[in-house]
Formats: C-alpha cells, sequence, structure tokens
C-alpha cells in the first residue's frame, strides 16, 4: 500500500465546517437496495463533473492507486473504505476511511472476497 499524506477534508465532509451538512447524509444512509448511497460521487460538486471528494482523493494520491501505484483518473477510480461500509456504515462518509484505488485492482479484490481467497476485515 502506498503512503499518502492526507489533505485537509472538503467542506462537506469537515466536521468543524459543516457538521451539519454530512450528517444529512447520515439520515438516509441507504437506498432502496439497502445498499449505502456513494454520495462521494455526487456531493460537493461546485459546476464541475467531478465532486470536490474525488478531486482531493486523487489529488492527495498524486492521481495513483494506493495499493497497486497504477496512474488513476477520475474515470477509472474507485471511492474505497479502508475499513469497509458494509461492516462500519457510520464511517461511510468519514474522510478518513476513504482511499482513492483504480477499477482495477477494485474488482480484482471483489473477485478473490468472493472466491474466498481474502477477508480484510
Amino acid at each position: 500500500m502506498k503512503k499518502i499524506h492526507r489533505l485537509p477534508p472538503p467542506d462537506c465532509l469537515d466536521n468543524q465546517k459543516q457538521a451539519h451538512k454530512k450528517n444529512k447524509f447520515y439520515e438516509v444512509l441507504r437506498d432502496n437496495n439497502g445498499k449505502i448511497k456513494p454520495r462521494w460521487n455526487t456531493a460537493c460538486k461546485e459546476g464541475g463533473d467531478i465532486s470536490k471528494i474525488r478531486k482531493t482523493l486523487l489529488e492527495m494520491s498524486n492521481q495513483t492507486c494506493v495499493y497497486c501505484g497504477d496512474k488513476i483518473y477520475n474515470t477509472n477510480m474507485d471511492v474505497d473504505h479502508y475499513l469497509p461500509s458494509s461492516k462500519f456504515p457510520y464511517l461511510a462518509y468519514c474522510w478518513n476511511n476513504l482511499l482513492p484505488s483504480c477499477l482495477k485492482f477494485y474488482q480484482y479484490w471483489l473477485t478473490e472476497k468472493k472466491e474466498g481467497r481474502i477477508d480484510r476485515i
């Protein structure tokens, strides 16, 4: 795993600046299928097509996957939860729990987990 210097969170995830806004994320945490809503893709947009959450994650990793080191862009990036949101749902929008990874690594990890070869937590 690549060591990264964590930047300050975007305003929408900063407990000091906008706790009331972040708390609203948790009011309706899950969608109709029971999955946690991926607000890190849609929150904190200011006129662009990329959220400030994704933009800051890319910036702090120098646009590389923290797991494999491959170059990533918004189009091939996944926002990973260091502690899985399936087991720690109230860390789903915690800035310190979010990491930038490439879709290739994420799909590999999902396959390995499905096959029972790994259990991260």
